[in-house]
């Protein structure tokens, strides 16, 4: 016997259907948003296995709301959900920026196609880096914005290598929990 599809009808009957208790109902908007929460949570998360997590969280919950689900537009409360659901796993995870190459890659994707909010992270970028320590300061610009590798920036400052090297990690220790949030609030604003 074939699978019957319910994928005719519209999200208010499936919403409807999801009320009464339909599995069916349940199954056709799992297969409907799937792909695009997921798509939601892993520009987020940068991770597979989390964004595929929070979807799953999200579809769980709304199984268990069912009986009680109160809303006019699904696709918005699933993409409402799978927001607050990225950023759970970013809190339960403590998902940490390896560097600020997360910051560059967030600055190249569709999130700063505006404008207005690449120049609010460059700002942001900037204040942050001001708070630190002159010396601090000076190493870390040489080393992202120059591109200058610690033995060269060493050399140039005349202090050793390790000094460069506790610099860098003194200022990604500070910035990190800071652009972390940051690009948190702007994505989720931006979403």
């Amino acid at each position: 016997m074939a699978k019957v599809k319910l994928l005719n009808y519209d999200d208010t009957i499936l919403i409807h259907l999801l009320r009464q208790g339909s599995e069916k109902a349940f199954s056709e908007l799992f297969d409907k948003y799937w792909e695009s929460m997921f798509d939601s949570a892993f520009k987020l998360l940068n991770n597979r296995e989390l964004a595929q997590d929070a979807v799953q969280d999200v579809y769980t919950d709304l199984w268990k709301k069912r009986y009680n689900l109160k809303v006019d537009s699904i696709a918005g409360y699933l993409h409402q959900s799978i927001k607050y659901k990225a950023l759970d796993q970013i809190r339960k995870h403590k998902i940490i920026l390896s560097d600020l190459d997360y910051v560059d890659h967030f600055f190249e994707s569709d999130f700063a196609d505006d404008s207005v909010i690449a120049q609010e992270l460059d700002t942001a970028l900037n204040d942050y880096i001001s708070q630190l320590p002159d010396q601090c300061q000076r190493v870390f610009k040489m080393s992202r914005f120059e591109n200058l590798s610690n033995k060269e920036i060493a050399e140039q400052l005349n202090i050793s290598v390790r000094t460069v090297d506790n610099h860098i990690s003194k200022a990604l220790k500070f910035l990190r929990p800071k652009l972390e949030a940051l690009v948190a609030v702007i994505a989720i604003i931006n979403f």
